[in-house]
């Protein structure tokens, strides 16, 4: 693939920041996750000189689902509620708050999606409407504002195209033609644009992909279907998180450094990775492991080592991971026995709830401003 005039002219300035909440998986949205018995309440303030955003979404008293950021607990509308709308990324720079998703909507008889980014709670379409797209990932450096995600054809039976918005500007990374293909995550470092995602090979199977200034690496073996989900750059070093299936279709967390993997658990247990972040010489990777119930359990990997943050009687899942200081902050969200959602922040494992509990809400993405003290 030719490089475009696009990837050789990204600013030079990239942005210097306390943490980074790297994205989930494809797809949209999963319905819900309650919160744990000792959470503590939506309005417990942050730790001193840190402010933690997190994207998400909760549905209104009228069932519809509203595009939601969360500020050090406080809940703002960003989606105005006449249609289902959906955070699914969040980056801050400097007094301006970023956050991308999408909006619901029709066009003929075709159910559509448009890719929405909202800066300071103010709206705009990176799509006109008459296709799906969804965006995954937001990364601000200078001046420029990447999106990455994907996008159909016009054709409701087209497949998704791996797609990156440079300034409101699409370049597909992929056509989509052999099967469904997405942009997960974006990172810009030392003026390079780095996407992890996947894409459907020639023989069917969907490979974990890191394209680098547009030209796209295999990450995972010829023969596996495997996932890319997050990516983070430090130094030369390229961290990616994933995960990827076996041949019985069980899976295992995967990080890749520099094209090499790792594998998290065994393949007798599912485990999914979401997102990853690097804070000086330890690597954390947020997601989920299955347990003998059959229950999704959110647990962060650090160095490898997992901690699980829910408990086993309800299924919990872990999208996002950001490191302050001292402090490890994960989201996601925990279902009830009746499988209603609450979307919650776990601080150091322990975890506070979002949502009010009484209606469904999940959170995607979280970034943190300010060293913690």
């Amino acid at each position: 693939m030719k490089l475009s005039p696009f990837f050789l002219t990204v600013a030079a300035a990239v942005l210097v920041f306390a943490a980074v909440g790297c994205k989930k998986k494809a797809g949209a949205l999963d319905p819900g996750a309650a919160g744990a018995e000792a959470a503590a309440p939506a309005n417990e303030p942050a730790a001193p000189g840190a402010d933690v955003y997190i994207a998400g979404a909760q549905k209104n008293a009228h069932g519809v689902v509203v595009a939601t950021l969360w500020k050090n607990g406080e809940a703002m509308n960003l989606g105005d509620g006449t249609a289902n709308t959906y955070a699914n990324s969040v980056f801050v720079v400097g007094n301006d708050v970023y956050a991308v998703g999408y909006e619901d909507s029709e066009h003929g008889e075709m159910s559509t999606a448009i890719v929405m980014l909202w800066k300071n709670g103010q709206a705009q379409h990176l799509t006109s409407g008459e296709t799906r797209a969804d965006a995954k990932s937001v990364f601000v450096s200078g001046n420029d504002v990447f999106v990455s995600g994907y996008e159909t054809g016009q054709d409701p039976d087209s497949n998704w195209a791996a797609t990156l918005w440079a300034n409101g500007m699409p370049r597909r990374l992929s056509e989509g033609g052999e099967g469904d293909d997405a942009a997960n995550s974006v990172f810009i470092s030392n003026k390079n644009v780095y996407v992890a995602g996947h894409r459907k090979s020639e023989e069917g199977d969907d490979e974990a992909t890191l394209w680098k200034n547009g030209e796209a690496q295999r990450l995972s073996a010829p023969g596996a279907n495997a996932f890319a989900t997050s990516v983070f750059v430090v130094g030369k070093d390229v961290y990616v998180a994933g995960y990827e299936f076996n041949e019985d279709k069980k899976s295992v967390a995967v990080l890749w450094k520099n094209g090499k993997a790792q594998h998290y658990g065994t393949w007798n247990t599912a485990m999914l990775a979401q997102s990853m972040c690097v804070s000086g010489a330890d690597v954390y990777v947020a997601g989920s492991e299955f347990n003998a119930k059959g229950n999704a359990v959110a647990t962060v990997w650090k160095n490898g080592t997992a901690q699980r943050l829910s408990g086993e009687g309800v299924s919990a899942w872990a999208q996002s991971v950001a490191v302050s200081g001292t402090d490890v902050y994960v989201v996601g969200y925990e279902w009830d026995a009746q499988k209603k959602g609450t979307a919650t922040l776990w601080k150091n494992g322990a975890a506070q709830r979002l949502g009010d509990g009484k209606s469904d809400s999940w959170a995607s993405s979280v970034f943190v401003v300010g060293a913690a003290k």
